[in-house]
């Protein structure tokens, strides 16, 4: 049996920061990066500005190198996320609105970089890392109890990238829901009430996990039973908890 697995069906003190449910879930949606993959845009402007050191001997701004060099933290990560995509393009490029090639040429004024859009794509999926250790255990184990479904703020670039990278890993999920193909994103309560209706299931039976607070108080306000999380280790421990005392109810 796995860690995540024997995590799962332990009874665990209940952790800071969760909020009881008053029903047991039928439905676990997860989030994407900071759950269950490793994202760092730090990785994305290390590439960016190392192709334009090559090409062009072209640096990024002393504010941007900055923030890249103090990302440490998921906290931080968010920091640099609102630094460098902060604008609306950002948020356009992820509900569909707008192409690559135009999120492209706003990176390209916002940071003064020239590059090609090749090196562009290149960069921004260098963002995407590797599955947390315990992730593929975790869905696996879930998904021997209730149906499993993802929902990921991203852009069509970032979901064709990691849709192929882990194959494996997304393998037990009933559905994948991502904001550019919803037309809507995390944290607006309506993009969760719309994951709701086409699983068509009560939101308060749908437990969310996601490790930044604005979209676990987006899900709150839809509705759900939502939980800030910083791994799979968390998410086991949290539906551990939150079964076992419904179970003692």
């Amino acid at each position: 049996m796995t860690t995540a697995s024997r995590t799962l069906i332990c009874v665990v003190s209940h952790p800071e920061g969760s909020r009881r449910s008053a029903h047991p879930p039928v439905a676990i949606l997860l989030d994407l990066g900071g759950v269950l993959i490793d994202v760092s845009f730090a990785r994305t402007l290390q590439y960016w500005r190392t192709k334009a050191q090559e090409t062009a001997g072209k640096r990024l701004t002393q504010a941007v190198d900055a923030q890249r060099a103090g990302v440490a933290t998921n906290s931080s990560q968010a920091a640099l996320e609102s630094t460098l995509f902060g604008d609306q393009t950002y948020e356009d490029h992820e509900r569909g609105a707008i192409s690559f090639v135009h999120f492209a040429k706003a990176l390209q004024n916002r940071l003064q970089l020239n590059l090609p859009e090749e090196q562009w794509r290149r960069g921004w999926n260098a963002a995407l890392g590797s599955a947390l250790p315990g992730a593929t255990e975790l869905i696996h184990s879930i998904a021997e109890h209730w149906p499993v479904f993802l929902f990921s703020n991203t852009n069509a670039t970032h979901h064709a990238h990691w849709r192929e990278q882990h194959r494996n890993l997304l393998a037990p999920m009933r559905a994948v829901f991502v904001s550019n193909e919803l037309g809507l994103r995390k944290p607006d309560p309506q993009a969760f009430a719309a994951v709701a209706m086409h699983l068509g299931v009560a939101t308060n039976r749908i437990f969310f996990f996601d490790d930044r607070e604005d979209n676990v108080d987006g899900a709150r306000a839809a509705g759900l039973p939502a939980f800030q999380v910083n791994g799979p280790a968390d998410v086991a421990r949290i539906l551990a908890t939150q079964v076992s005392a419904s179970r003692n109810d």
